[in-house]
């Protein structure tokens, strides 16, 4: 009995060594095919003002501004441009890095879906 189940242990262990190397001998060569590169962003380059990012409101006088309330300036223009060596899809978004200086409510009017902790920090 026993010399059975050791000559039936042989056999499986040869049956699975044989089913392994017909497998092997039925696959075709195989080749490999590398694909390498680089993707480079398209460069773009933000020109502001005159070189200079500075709107200057002169002296506001503490006796102008009331307790709680925002101050409203006057309107100030500064050019703002973004140049791009070739078409591409951007957006440019403001974020305020002072959090304890935000305008409650100001984030409503410059985007419908930024919260104002995204764009005030």
């Amino acid at each position: 009995m026993q010399n059975f189940i050791a000559r039936s242990a042989v056999i499986a262990a040869f049956s699975a060594v044989a089913a392994l190397a017909s497998s092997a001998a039925v696959a075709g060569p195989t080749t490999e095919l590398k694909v390498t590169g680089v993707i480079k962003p398209v460069a773009c380059t933000p020109t502001i003002g005159a070189g200079s990012a500075v709107v200057d409101y002169g002296t506001i006088t503490a006796g102008s501004l009331e307790n709680g309330k925002n101050k409203v300036l006057d309107t100030r223009e500064v050019p703002f441009s973004i140049s791009c060596e070739a078409p591409v899809k951007m957006a440019v978004t403001a974020t305020d890095n002072r959090a304890a200086s935000k305008v409650t409510g100001l984030g409503s009017l410059v985007s419908a879906t930024a919260s104002e902790n995204s764009m005030f920090g």
